[in-house]
């Protein structure tokens, strides 16, 4: 039988050791954390970078509309088709910012007015489109500690759902023990008083026979 002394002595180093990795975890990510505020400090978000994480390359497509409609370079007819204006038209205008400025290009390469769906689908657009949010994804600082302390919480917590079990099944056993211990004193009752029943019944048997006799 294990001994519940040395059970519960393993069971308090074992649960030392894993509070200490959860406890260098924690304190890793959190010297991480301070690491990527002060990076981000000075960190400016290109807007369209913004836009397409939180909404998606749909609302970039027509942020970059709006922004050559605002400028003066692109239009709106009755058909809801966006169109070149006289300023937009000219090489010399061209936005500051890539994907408007892509989206003008590509505008430009159409000649005819055309429905946003289709200047999404051209594909010197949506390359530049692409490259730009990809390049502004790769300047965001990244956490370099991440993966480390992703995997010391994993271990601790398989630790100590592994120490949960261990201490389920010796409980268990016990208290099956304990059981058939105690379900076995009424069991055993029967088996003894079984033969003495008997014996008084065979006593007043055989006294019964006695006084038919006599008499």
């Amino acid at each position: 039988m294990v001994d519940q002394l040395a059970i519960v002595e393993w069971g308090l180093a074992s649960a030392a050791v894993v509070y200490a990795v959860l406890g260098v975890a924690a304190r890793v990510r959190r010297r991480a954390h301070d690491r990527l505020s002060a990076s981000l400090t000075d960190f400016e978000v290109d807007p369209y970078l913004a836009v397409a994480t939180t909404l998606g390359l749909d609302e970039v497509d027509r942020a970059a509309a709006a922004a050559l409609i605002v400028d003066g370079m692109a239009g709106i007819d009755s058909e809801n088709r966006i169109t070149l204006t006289e300023r937009g038209a000219k090489s010399k205008s061209t936005p500051q910012h890539p994907v408007p400025a892509a989206l003008l290009k590509a505008l430009r390469r159409m000649r005819t007015p055309a429905y946003l769906r289709r200047l999404r689908d051209e594909s010197g657009y949506r390359e530049r489109r692409d490259d730009f949010l990809s390049q502004q994804r790769a300047r965001v600082p990244a956490w370099p500690a991440a993966h480390r302390t992703d995997t010391l919480f994993r271990t601790g917590v398989l630790a100590l759902t592994a120490l949960s079990l261990f201490y389920a099944v010796p409980s268990g056993m016990a208290g099956q023990g304990s059981c058939r211990g105690v379900a076995g004193v009424p069991a055993l009752a029967p088996q003894h008083s079984a033969p003495r029943a008997a014996d008084r019944r065979a006593a007043r048997s055989a006294g019964g026979g006695h006084v038919e006799r006599r008499v």
